[in-house]
């Protein structure tokens, strides 16, 4: 699968698999799309859906809860329900997306997208655990992966928090908490991946890109990067 991040953070999120499949409308799309794309969604959150006016006359699909909130600033939107997944027949390949709950401050989920059962990545971003955690390890266990497209938020840690009651705006207590319970962090991928039974001797081969990375909070523990890099093949680790 032809994967292309188009952009992934706080001011966007727009990824477009094989020139006709759109997870997420929130940067804008400058290249011509055919009259066959599908838009897929993963919550409602603005960063996520801010393009969507541009995109009417493509097929758009989201979970039920996403749409109730969708549908109040886009109240004349078509959008589609998915039922837990999506087949779709394009160029001679047979697609299907997979629904996986995430945890977010909004009803969110990722995507296990499969093709011609063949291929499969696993796209997940913006939640602070995966509820069908103990799926996502044994498929990661297996090998079932060829990519793994999953959020890196932060590298924050409970440590982090000692002054965050203070009355001081330089310290940003609000944000940082916010980024923290809501979002993924290295550490948990750490777990996910030692869950799996990846170690350092024994590390995961599956290709990792790492998304949703804070402009903040990123880079306030490298070391935690470097563990994560030694147990998993960690495409962008750093940039």
């Amino acid at each position: 699968m032809k994967v292309q991040i188009l952009h992934s953070g706080s001011s966007g999120n727009c990824t477009i698999i094989d020139d006709w499949l759109v997870i997420d409308a929130g940067y804008p799309i400058n290249e011509p799309l055919g009259a066959e794309t599908v838009v897929v969604l993963t919550h409602h959150h603005t960063d996520h859906t801010k393009c969507l006016p541009d995109l009417v006359g493509f097929s758009i699909f989201c979970m039920p809860k996403t749409k109730e909130f969708l549908l109040r600033p886009f109240p004349y939107l078509p959008v589609g329900e998915i039922d837990r997944e999506l087949r779709f027949d394009r160029n001679g390949s047979v697609y299907r997306l997979d629904t996986v709950d995430l945890v977010h401050d909004a009803p969110c989920v990722g995507y296990i997208v499969e093709k011609d059962e063949r291929e499969r990545i696993f796209y997940a971003t913006d939640f602070r655990e995966i509820v069908q955690r103990e799926r996502i390890v044994s498929m990661l266990r297996a090998g079932a992966f060829d990519a793994l497209y999953i959020e890196c938020n932060n590298t924050l840690c409970a440590a982090d928090f000692g002054d965050v009651f203070f009355d001081d705006p330089a310290k940003d207590g609000f944000h940082r908490r916010r980024s923290f319970m809501n979002h993924c962090n290295v550490h948990y991928l750490i777990q996910l991946f030692r869950d799996a039974g990846f170690t350092p001797q024994n590390p995961c081969p599956t290709p990792t890109h790492l998304l949703h990375k804070s402009s903040y909070y990123y880079s306030w523990h490298p070391d935690a990067i470097d563990e994560l890099c030694k147990i998993a093949t960690i495409i962008n680790p750093f940039n």
